[in-house]
């Protein structure tokens, strides 16, 4: 298993775009490899230094860099007998390789050091997979060693309600000042990649700014990799720049990211789901219909505006509550003429059909989990809030990549050419499979395996899906946490202004990804919440800019509801592929962890920081005003819970 890095450029290797496309203006900085490790200079207010390091056997291991060797832009350091750790430079993008001298097991691969960024007083801590609660926090002390091995362990439920202090995944950016510093990982091949950001402490005799602490980690999260001597392991590809344009930095990073809208653009989708009414309990084949009856013309009118034309029919999608159990792919009774009858009323009603699924997942009691046990990674388990205990289908297994490839292929025979796959996060599951690979590698090996199955023309949507790593399959991204949740026992959550204020705080720490994918919001619901929170929450699409869906059910909504917050200028801009990008990306007063959604909807709680000002993409600019005050903006009074466009009244 020779796994290192060949002699081609980093940017070929990993699948990135070679250059940033910096402005001239942004040239200024350099990143460089020296006796210090890697450094940034040029700048001035920002300094950094980064040395590399191995986690092998649950030990971190460092080596003095008085007897590097430096040739060009690549660093060769030797840790003790263990073997040899390499780091390569090209332009700003770099990576480690680490070559086993004596057989080892390796956990994973990274940079530590530190870092000045002048007035840096908050940083972006970002969430592993869709749902995961991300927001910028306040510049802290580090975590424990315990905390953070605490945080990395947390995965499924307890990793989305995470406080974030610990840790940022896949990317952070810090500054707050005249000057901002971003790092992230640019591929997921086989690791999972996290930073550590955290306030050094001055020294006694020193009243200076002591920085901060960067770490930079491939892996350390479960993964283990074993090599003989001779072997060699590269971790992902990173990413630094620095500078007073954060924004600019953003961009450029989204635009390099691996991903299958540089090949197979699509446009954004517009439509009606069944989850956030109908829930699975409610939905069968005839609500189904009728909500698609009273939906068209509502549809017709809001997507009267979409460019470019001739679009695509809008899409109903039947979500969880169509199949036998979860593993066990079929339709239930309350689907007589099963999903391919459905669809073909759909088709007659004049939409495209679209289905939900959790393809990774498989109740313990599902028909499939009791007659294939093999087919089950060992030591990962899903439990479910409400269904309780799940299974992770092992890809690596000949029969359960042949079972995975058969499903898919079977529902777009069905007539299904869009595909919600849900509760993606569990395919990147450490455990034991039938093949020696990582979570991440499975996970790449079960979505190509989806998409081959469900062929080029498919349309994918993922969601609770890692934020890196999916891009590549998937034609659109779920950015954000639910916007409602269905009732548990006895706590009624349905809509709630909190959850449209934490879907907004998602798209602050995500916007930029638009330059990689479809970002996909949830629906704007229409019933229960006031005509100003409505209106409010029907921005959150338009900002995102990659979907457009409705989600109540239409036979029961009071009439006076049906256009609140909806226009065909708002559904434009929904359905551009383009999203806002707020003004602001520090907010004031950052706190020092994220606040839980649904905790605060239980506790009737609104701490959700989310900043104040967004500019759309057709330039004009709007107030989201999330608190329970009104503010004032450029002369406008924002009342709570609302929205205003700052430049002209929205024309409806």
């Amino acid at each position: 298993m020779m796994i290192g890095m060949s002699t081609s450029s980093l940017a070929q290797r990993f699948g990135v775009s070679a250059t940033a496309n910096k402005p001239e203006s942004a040239q200024a900085f350099a990143l460089c490899v020296g006796r210090k490790g890697l450094t940034l200079d040029g700048l001035p207010g920002i300094e950094l230094t980064l040395v590399p390091c191995v986690r092998i056997a649950g030990v971190w291991h460092r080596s003095t860099l008085e007897h590097a060797q430096i040739a060009g832009d690549t660093l060769t350091v030797v840790v003790g007998e263990l073997g040899v750790l390499k780091l390569e430079l090209e332009g700003d993008l770099f990576a480690l390789s680490f070559e086993a001298r004596v057989a080892c097991e390796v956990e994973g691969l990274g940079f530590e050091g530190v870092a000045q960024v002048e007035g840096a007083c908050a940083w972006l801590s970002n969430g592993f997979q869709s749902w995961s609660q991300s927001g910028v926090l306040a510049l802290g002390p580090a975590a424990s060693p315990q905390a953070i091995d605490s945080a990395l362990r947390m995965q499924g439920d307890l990793e989305l309600i995470r406080g974030g202090s610990e840790l940022s995944w896949w990317y952070t950016y810090v500054g707050g000042g005249p000057q901002s510093l971003f790092a992230g990982a640019l591929s997921a091949r086989r690791f999972r990649s996290y930073l550590t950001v955290s306030r050094a402490e001055a020294s006694a005799d020193s009243s200076a700014d002591a920085g901060f602490a960067l770490r930079l980690i491939s892996g350390a999260t479960g993964e283990r990799v074993q090599l003989a001597p001779g072997q060699s392991l590269s971790s992902e590809c990173f990413c630094i720049e620095a500078g007073p344009d954060l924004h600019g930095m953003l961009r450029r990073y989204g635009e390099r990211l691996p991903s299958r809208r540089r090949s197979h653009a699509c446009q954004a989708q517009a439509g009606w789901m069944s989850w956030y009414e109908l829930w699975d309990e409610g939905l069968n084949a005839q609500a189904v219909e009728d909500n698609a009856q009273r939906a068209r013309p509502l549809l017709e009118r809001l997507t009267s505006l979409r460019k470019p034309s001739p679009a695509v029919p809008p899409y109903v999608i039947v979500d969880d509550g169509w199949q036998q159990n979860w593993g066990d792919w079929e339709p239930n009774p309350k689907f007589p003429e099963g999903l391919a009858g459905l669809s073909r009323t759909l088709t007659h009603q004049g939409y495209a059909s679209g289905v939900w699924l959790a393809p990774f997942l498989a109740h313990e009691s599902s028909v499939t989990a009791r007659a294939h046990p093999d087919w089950f990674v060992q030591g990962a388990v899903y439990m479910h809030s409400k269904r309780g205990r799940m299974l992770v289908l092992d890809v690596t297994h000949a029969g359960a990549a042949a079972h995975l490839h058969a499903l898919i292929q079977r529902i777009v025979g069905w007539g299904y050419s869009y595909l919600k796959l849900d509760f993606l996060f569990a395919g990147s599951f450490e455990g034991e499979r039938q093949r020696a690979v990582t979570g991440m590698e499975a996970y790449r090996c079960g979505m190509e395996i989806m998409r081959s199955a469900a062929g080029e023309d498919t349309f994918i949507l993922g969601v609770g899906a890692p934020v890196l790593g999916t891009f590549p399959h998937v034609d659109a991204y779920r950015f954000g946490f639910d916007i409602a949740i269905e009732a548990l026992g006895s706590a009624q959550l349905g809509p709630s202004w909190v959850f449209i204020a934490n879907q907004a705080r998602s798209l602050a720490a995500r916007f930029f990804l638009a330059h990689a994918t479809l970002l996909d919001a949830d629906p704007t619901l229409l019933r229960t919440l006031s005509r100003p929170e409505v209106e409010a929450a029907a921005l959150l699409p338009a900002m995102a800019g990659g979907a457009l869906f409705l989600s109540d059910d239409l036979r029961v909504l009071p009439q006076d509801r049906v256009d609140w917050g909806l226009s065909p200028q708002l559904a434009a801009r929904a359905l551009s592929g383009l999203s806002a990008d707020p003004e602001q990306l520090f907010v004031p007063n950052a706190p020092a962890s994220l606040a839980n959604p649904v905790m605060e909807h239980l506790t009737a709680k609104n701490t959700q920081r989310v900043p104040l000002v967004w500019r759309m993409s057709d330039g004009q600019r709007v107030a989201l005003n999330v608190s329970s005050q009104p503010v004032e903006v450029d002369g406008h009074t924002v009342p709570a819970r609302s929205a205003q466009w700052l430049d002209r009244a929205l024309k409806k």
